[in-house]
């Protein structure tokens, strides 16, 4: 099992409170749940990798699952390699985007 992987935010997902928490990519929850609330929509579309990494419940139409990365574009991929491709700085360059839009949103505070 990869380390990265399994610490690296693979995405936000809503619970059934209305908050959010990030998950790996063996969608489990990271570290001390952290849940953030209040995220708009549009925070929400920008987060996501591409339109394809937005689900939506169907019941509800709103946004319930944000992918960072797909899988070609994983960060991790690189991790055993010793050179890293333009390519694949550019992946870790979008994702760190991403993860620094997240540092931003607000915590629901216990």
């Amino acid at each position: 099992m990869n380390f990265f992987r399994m610490i690296m935010p693979y995405g936000l997902e809503k619970n059934d409170q209305g908050e959010w928490f990030a998950f790996n990519r063996y969608y489990e929850p990271l570290g001390t749940l952290q849940k953030y609330v209040n995220i708009t929509e549009q925070e929400l579309q920008e987060l996501a990798f591409d339109k394809d990494s937005i689900a939506i419940n169907e019941n509800t139409n709103e946004i319930v699952r944000v992918f960072l990365f797909r899988d070609g574009t994983n960060p991790a991929r690189s991790v055993d390699t010793k050179i890293i491709t333009k390519e694949e700085q550019q992946n870790w360059d979008e994702y760190f985007k991403r993860l620094q839009k997240i540092c931003h949103f607000k915590i629901n505070e216990l």
